[in-house]
């Protein structure tokens, strides 16, 4: 009972295995691939969701453990996934009746590129399109995730790689929870974060269709520095504590990093003392399904396997 997750006891099914190590005491959970979706799917999509969505979502966490379980990359702890972000975070929230019906509605089914099960990434939100796997961690983009706009299962033909397009499309607020969010950073506290000195300037270099920043340099009175990949600007760019507003309802959050790298940067000063405000829209790196956008579509009349499909590009579901 002194392990808790969401204010509460987390009850496990299948066996639980202790091994002793240097460090201390290797927990190892195992049981069957079902009973693991019962603990994934409340804990990465709530359960008063669509069951449309639901459905989508344990099809995507089901294609992604399947991958994750051929990979072998967790072989020397005798496993096969964590049950953090790093793979898919299970029993964070307790098991529900309404995402178990969506695992056992849809059993055995996985998303197919072909003969071959994809990677089913998915996040929160979108900031309006959602981006290619180049664009968020380099290498090659794969077919399966082309860049669209995601406003209710629509696409649309233009891109965000301009400056001037990408800040008339992120100014614009509307849609849900952390659809548009707001930070201002103060120059000498992101100077200081970059040990750079008192930041001076924050130059976007080079910007994907979706408007998702791929790279971006920061000047500063003893220096300069280059960040490259959503996931290092994100981090590099948030000092530790700052209040993030969502432009909506007007809270003010802290996160471990910035919600997405999918913003434009305003100079501006505030009591004599140098501000950046970023604008920007979404949270999480924004390739495959946006979970909001997943309950949108169920709203409007959309099943798993359409919403799968509009996701997934080239896809089968099967």
């Amino acid at each position: 009972v002194s392990i808790t997750r969401s204010g509460k006891n987390p009850v496990y099914r299948g066996s639980m295995k202790l091994v002793k190590k240097k460090q201390g005491i290797l927990l190892i959970n195992t049981l069957t691939l079902r009973e693991y979706l019962y603990g994934v799917v409340p804990s990465e999509m709530p359960s008063s969701y669509p069951m449309e969505a639901l459905k989508a979502q344990a099809v995507c966490a089901r294609s992604f453990a399947w991958r994750q379980m051929r990979s072998n990359s967790y072989k020397a702890y005798g496993a096969d996934v964590d049950d953090t972000t790093s793979f898919q975070v299970y029993h964070m929230s307790a098991e529900d009746e309404r995402t178990r019906k969506a695992v056992r509605a849809t059993a055995g089914q996985m998303v197919y590129s072909g003969d071959k099960v994809i990677t089913t990434y998915y996040y929160s939100t979108s900031w309006g399109y959602s981006a290619s796997e180049q664009e968020a961690w380099g290498g090659n983009a794969g077919k399966n995730y082309p860049v669209r706009f995601q406003r209710a299962g629509r696409d649309s033909g233009q891109d965000l790689l301009q400056e001037a397009r990408f800040y008339d499309f992120i100014t614009k607020d509307s849609g849900y929870d952390w659809y548009r969010w707001q930070v201002k950073l103060p120059a000498k506290t992101l100077g200081a974060k970059l040990g750079i000195g008192k930041a001076k300037k924050i130059r976007i270099l080079k910007r994907g269709k979706s408007g998702l920043i791929r790279s971006l340099r920061v000047s500063g009175t003893k220096g300069r520095v280059t960040v490259e990949g959503q996931e290092k600007i994100r981090q590099q760019l948030y000092p530790a504590g700052t209040e993030i507003l969502k432009k909506k309802t007007g809270e003010k959050v802290v996160l471990s990093m910035l919600p997405s790298a999918a913003f434009t940067v305003l100079d501006g000063s505030e009591d004599g003392k140098v501000i950046f405000t970023l604008i920007g829209g979404g949270l999480g790196h924004g390739v495959g399904m946006s979970q909001n956008g997943a309950g949108e579509m169920a709203r409007q009349g959309n099943n798993y396997k359409e919403i799968l499909r509009h996701y997934y590009s080239h896809c089968d579901i099967r």
